[in-house]
């Protein structure tokens, strides 16, 4: 992903040698572009989710390198990185994806939860 000068950005690089991610946040609504994507050792996108899909405004992601049952996203390598981009074109969609990059969390979770 090239910087593009009309975006926010948040990332984490991630490791699950030693544990799961527990991804939660909030989309911006539809009026303004949001997207959550995942990206492997080699910065390959493997999973990616907006706001225009139609999900929830708020996420919570559990993120494996182990297989679970439901509602974890298994991550392609054990190391890699996760990006917020929030469209920010004026004033207010600035002070919205402020507000909106406040409310992006990454917690540690046991593997054995």
């Amino acid at each position: 992903v090239l910087p593009n000068p009309d975006f926010i950005y948040s990332a984490c690089f991630y490791d699950l040698n030693k544990c799961d991610l527990l991804i939660t946040g909030e989309f911006a609504d539809t009026s303004q572009y949001c997207s959550l994507a995942f990206y492997d050792d080699n910065v390959q996108p493997y999973y990616v989710r907006n706001n225009l899909q139609g999900f929830k405004k708020q996420f919570s992601i559990r993120l494996s390198a182990v297989n679970r049952v439901q509602r974890t996203l298994r991550a392609k390598t054990k190391q890699g990185a996760v990006l917020m981009r929030i469209l920010a074109t004026d004033s207010a969609q600035i002070a919205n994806a402020k507000k909106i990059q406040q409310l992006f969390k990454v917690q540690q979770v046991s593997q054995n939860d």
